[in-house]
C-alpha cells in the first residue's frame, strides 16, 4: 500500500517493545488500511496518534507482540 501523502510505501516498523506498528500519514488511507486488516485478514491493532501524524490527522495502527512483521508487512505490500 502507497501513503497518498509520502508517496512511499508503508512500511511496519518495530517499537521499543518489540511489536510491530505502521505510520499512515492521512487519516482516509489510515482507515482504508484498517477496514481491509480486520474485515479481511482478521488482524487485530489500534490506533494511536503522533504529533508528527498530525498535519494530515495521519494515524498509527500498533499490533501486538504476537503479529509477524514480515507476514503483515506482505499483506500490506497487496493492499492497493
Amino acid at each position: 500500500m502507497i501513503d497518498s501523502i509520502t508517496e512511499g510505501k508503508i512500511t511496519v516498523e518495530i517499537d521499543e517493545t518489540h511489536c510491530p506498528f505502521v505510520d499512515v500519514s492521512c487519516a482516509n488511507d489510515a482507515d482504508r488500511l484498517a477496514d481491509k486488516l480486520t474485515k479481511i485478514y482478521y488482524i487485530l491493532f489500534y490506533f494511536a496518534y503522533y504529533e508528527h501524524l498530525n498535519e494530515h490527522q495521519g494515524k498509527r495502527l500498533e499490533f501486538g507482540a504476537l503479529v509477524d512483521p514480515q507476514r503483515l508487512q506482505e499483506i500490506i505490500d497487496t493492499i492497493e
